[in-house]
């Protein structure tokens, strides 16, 4: 465990943390760890060096670099996002599809070449079906943060909230499992752990709400046939790949016409996480093919400004929108996050502050419950259009 912390960890605190840590599990702790640079976003500040408290998250960018040939496998997250090892093991069981979907895509293209007169392979339009290599391989399981309200929720969230819209089919009331991201165990009384006794213990799928997604924030694509994923869900970011020949995979979008589609990097439907996953082997992948010089130290020109200070806040270094998305300076990854609607209430991810539900916007708020059901609806709606198209082309062929 390594903890990049913006002030000094007391000893008293250092020493209660040790002892909470599983046997056999080391702890490292960078201290005063913010920043310091002539900070562009203060103008009357500007010939002063500061603490430029907004990319406390680069940091741990200088850590995975440091650690890179001593572990394979790193999670990096705030420090009020709770994740688990039921987390962990989905996310390796899920990029361990996609690795082999990848390969798989490799190998078909390989021998479609082989057969055809040009070296293009030509990408489909369709929602379904084989996964081309160029978009297999920048696919990765996402997340996305919920909170929990209290039992009383209606005093914070009244029924009239505005929830998102529906897709225009009859919506089928679904419930997620809120185990997998917000049942804490060993919550503890009062004495020996404070912050995790305040916490509630076991709440109820109605109880689960997220602020950063919404219906409109998500796209829907059906795997193939040989994958163990069936429909899965692209959450938001992903505006084009490097070259502008090679459009983005088609998906179904979930709340009307492609053309409707919102921009891809709204905050308010980005469906942020707080922090990310990542093997060291897909480390190398990025680097060196995917968006090199962006992910790890050291952060230059032009790609980045005075070393990555410039503008970049959390939401950019551990949020999401560097890995996630392209942005305007193009020191984006465009990684495509991937939910899997089987499996939907392992993509939940638990903020344990309980806080958004208080300041952000009520008409943000949406129920769990409720975007879980909306998200069926479109795939009902989604199975019937892949029908349609497939017997129009059949009787085309015919």
């Amino acid at each position: 465990v390594y903890l990049i912390l913006g002030f000094e960890l007391s000893e008293q605190r250092y020493n209660y943390i040790l002892q909470h840590l599983p046997p056999g599990v080391g702890l490292q702790v960078w201290d005063d760890a913010t920043p310091l640079g002539y900070d562009d976003g203060r103008p009357r500040k500007q010939h002063l060096v500061l603490p430029i408290t907004r990319t406390l998250a680069r940091q741990h960018r200088f850590v995975i670099r440091d650690k890179l040939n001593q572990y394979d496998f790193f999670t990096v997250f705030e420090d009020d996002m709770s994740f688990n090892a039921g987390h962990v093991q989905y996310f390796l069981d899920t990029s361990a599809e996609l690795k082999r979907l990848t390969e798989e895509a490799s190998k078909r293209e390989q021998q479609q070449q082989v057969i055809s007169t040009t070296n293009e392979i030509p990408l489909s339009n369709n929602f379904y079906g084989d996964l081309s290599w160029k978009h297999a391989r920048r696919m990765i399981p996402g997340f996305f943060r919920v909170e929990v309200l209290p039992s009383s929720y209606d005093t914070v969230f009244p029924p009239t909230s505005t929830e998102g819209e529906d897709p225009p089919t009859s919506l089928v009331h679904l419930h997620v499992d809120p185990k997998p991201c917000c049942h804490i165990p060993g919550t503890g009384n009062s004495t020996t752990n404070p912050y995790l006794f305040r916490l509630p213990h076991n709440p109820k799928s109605d109880q689960l709400l997220t602020w950063e997604a919404a219906i409109q924030s998500f796209s829907l694509r059906e795997f193939p046939s040989s994958s163990s994923l069936n429909w899965v869900a692209f959450l938001p970011g992903v505006m084009k790949l490097p070259d502008e020949d090679n459009p983005l995979m088609a998906s179904y979008y979930t709340s009307g016409n492609n053309k409707d589609r919102p921009f891809q990097g709204r905050p308010e439907l980005f469906a942020q996480q707080g922090g990310f996953m990542i093997s060291r082997e897909y480390i190398h992948l990025i680097e060196t093919d995917i968006c090199p010089r962006r992910f790890l130290p050291p952060f230059e020109e032009p790609i980045f400004l005075n070393n990555g200070l410039w503008q970049n806040n959390v939401e950019f270094y551990s949020g999401g929108f560097q890995l996630f998305s392209n942005n305007p300076e193009d020191a984006g990854c465009n990684l495509q996050r991937i939910i899997d609607l089987d499996n939907f209430s392992k993509h939940l991810i638990y903020h344990t502050t309980n806080n958004k539900q208080k300041s952000i916007h009520r008409e943000r708020l949406v129920k769990v419950d409720r975007l879980f059901s909306q998200l069926h609806a479109a795939q009902t709606m989604a199975a019937a259009e892949k029908e349609r198209r497939e017997q129009k082309a059949s009787t085309i062929s015919a």
